[in-house]
């Protein structure tokens, strides 16, 4: 591939990485003002009904098709039970049991079993400088989160075993997509994890006794149903598309790192400056390690 071609991509890369950090990072906040009005699964459900929605009009208007006569089929079965169910059943769960503390730690340990689950399963294996930048910027998030005052690290047995579970559903999800991306486009993927994630989600609205009061009550509330548009819209439908696309351009866990230390720079960035969290040297040091992670996982981008 020539220079330019590279550069061009390398570009993009880059791109997908702002949008879905920006996104994802601004999620947080969005989220904490969805739970003081509904409960996890009535976010889940709103969400992916939103962006199951927009591709399912999509994949009936043609613009999406979706074909599995003579393609593997069964591993976009797989990925979306990883992403979104059984990862957010499990962070949700998770986090309830420890803290958001523990959670953050824990979640950026996905990379580092991307790499474990890449050799079982494929036999590939990540670059030595793939590794030392995964390491950086899983460093940079400790720093930043164990060196705040609003440090804690409790909770029962149970709650680490969830937050395990997370981190194996997510790494499973990276590298089982990337693996579907050899018969489906990262939009096909996409497409088929949304309603996938749809129908679960809305399931367990109704089964749980919510039913179409988590619909009313977004109806009536403006504030609530921009959130969930927004979740929908851009951190489920546009970010996953995203995400997607970016495991089919480099290493799985390195597209891993650079998607999630980002997420949690912006996150952290939004947090102090509009959710008021604490911030001082070791914010300013952590986020730093992470950036230098982030740009050294870009150089191994595939030409």
């Amino acid at each position: 591939m020539s220079e330019k071609k590279f550069s061009g991509k390398k570009m993009l890369v880059y791109l997908l990485v702002m949008i879905i950090a920006v996104s994802w990072g601004l999620s947080f906040l969005v989220t904490s003002i969805l739970v003081e009005r509904l409960n996890p699964v009535q976010i889940q459900s709103g969400r992916w009904g939103v962006a199951g929605f927009i591709f399912l009009v999509m994949l009936l208007s043609g613009k999406v098709r979706l074909k599995f006569k003579g393609r593997k089929w069964w591993l976009l079965i797989v990925v979306s039970i990883c992403q979104p169910c059984l990862y957010m059943i499990f962070e949700n769960n998770g986090i309830k049991y420890t803290s958001a503390s523990v959670g953050s730690i824990m979640i950026a340990t996905i990379p580092c079993m991307v790499i474990i689950l890449n050799m079982i399963f494929t036999g590939k294996r990540t670059s030595r400088r793939g590794i030392l930048s995964i390491l950086l910027a899983f460093a940079g998030v400790a720093v930043c989160t164990t060196l705040s005052p609003a440090f804690s690290i409790h909770g029962d047995l149970k709650g680490y075993f969830l937050m395990m579970g997370a981190v194996l559903a997510g790494a499973m999800y990276t590298v089982v997509c990337a693996k579907a991306s050899e018969d489906y486009t990262s939009l096909e993927i996409t497409c088929f994890q949304a309603i996938f994630a749809a129908v679960v989600f809305n399931f367990f609205n109704f089964a749980l006794g919510y039913g179409g009061t988590t619909y009313a009550v977004l109806i009536g509330d403006l504030r609530l149903l921009g959130g969930i548009l927004f979740l929908g819209v851009i951190c489920s439908a546009v970010c996953f598309f995203a995400f997607n696309k970016t495991l089919t351009m480099m290493d799985p866990a390195l597209a891993n790192n650079m998607n999630s230390s980002m997420t949690t720079v912006v996150g952290a960035l939004a947090g102090i400056l509009i959710g008021g969290d604490p911030g001082g040297w070791y914010t300013i040091v952590g986020l730093i390690m992470t950036v230098v992670g982030v740009v050294l996982s870009s150089r191994e981008i595939k030409e």
